[in-house]
């Protein structure tokens, strides 16, 4: 959901209770929905202007809001449910493109010499390339320094903690017909989204201080003094009070752009280039992020200026 006024949206529309429907050049079909239609389409939820999003240990968070919010509907949108499974089709869909995949190993060197790159992997089998891709996740800003890759970039990137929350799915999104909708809602900087086993998967999108790694290491568990997660869940979808129960959770890092933005681009190293800074929410993109990332890796060997003439 969009802060009437915010980016993406027309505030011309907040005053109307006509829902447009577009199509972007992408032909990819949404609706703007006006302040009003939000709360009508997910029965229970709370469609209130908070913003800035606030921590659940702070007064201000339990604030009444100053106006209501608009949306922006994409029917089409989806998620990735199981992980594991979506990987393991990737990965056989690439195999049979013609890859040669290395699982659970780690790349210990990263070096040019003359026009070839070389890899090693457990320090104890050397790859070589003309051209290398980083595309490690939360791992690319450690690949890239081993070979001094990155000084040049003008956004940080770098691990941050996430983790998400289940709590029991509420009654009011069990009777929505289709079923329960992803909402994003960057005022209150959550994300909540069904999950497989009849529960509400809640993540947030507002970065902490605290939530920046220097390490990949995998956290063990949630902490739940983080965030504005779960507590209260009605903060888009329902009642101000803590749901009774909660799931254990998960915790992760993603790789995060300083500008939460992604980074797809060519290097200041010769035949070197990255598709990184992903926050966590492009894996159901990799497909799509790949034929842009051959065209540029194509035109750039080819001798085009990719500086000088970007794509548009």
């Amino acid at each position: 959901m969009d802060k009437a006024g915010g980016p993406g949206y027309d505030s011309t529309s907040a005053s109307s209770a006509i829902v447009r429907f577009v199509e972007l050049p992408l032909s990819i079909p949404y609706e703007r929905w006006a302040a009003g239609k939000p709360a009508a389409a997910v029965p229970g939820s709370d469609v209130g202007h908070y913003l800035p999003p606030k921590p659940i240990s702070s007064d201000a968070f339990f604030k009444d809001p100053d106006g209501e919010l608009g949306a922006l509907f994409t029917p089409g949108a989806g998620y990735v449910d199981d992980l594991e499974p979506a990987a393991a089709n990737l990965a056989q869909a690439a195999v049979a493109e013609g890859a040669d995949l290395r699982c659970r190993c780690a790349v210990t060197s990263l070096e040019r010499t003359g026009s070839v790159w070389s890899v090693r992997v457990n320090a104890d089998e050397l790859l070589e390339a003309t051209v290398v891709v980083t595309a490690a996740g939360p791992w690319s800003t450690a690949v890239n320094n081993l070979a001094c890759i990155g000084d040049e970039f003008a956004v940080n990137i770098a691990p941050m903690r996430q983790e998400v929350h289940h709590v029991p799915l509420p009654a009011s999104l069990r009777r929505i017909p289709g079923g329960a909708p992803i909402i994003l809602d960057l005022d209150l900087g959550t994300y909540p989204r069904p999950d497989s086993d009849h529960s509400l998967l809640i993540g947030g999108t507002n970065p902490n201080a605290t939530n920046w790694r220097g390490s990949t290491s995998r956290p063990r568990r949630p902490r739940p003094d983080l965030g504005s997660k779960p507590r209260p869940v009605a903060a888009p979808v329902g009642s101000r009070t803590s749901p009774s129960r909660t799931g254990p959770g998960t915790a992760g890092v993603h790789d995060v752009a300083g500008d939460w933005t992604p980074v797809h681009d060519r290097t200041d190293a010769e035949d070197h280039y990255v598709a990184m800074g992903t926050s966590g929410n492009q894996f159901k993109n990799a497909p799509v992020i790949g034929r842009p990332m051959a065209t540029l890796v194509d035109g750039v060997e080819s001798g085009h200026d990719h500086d000088a003439q970007p794509p548009v």
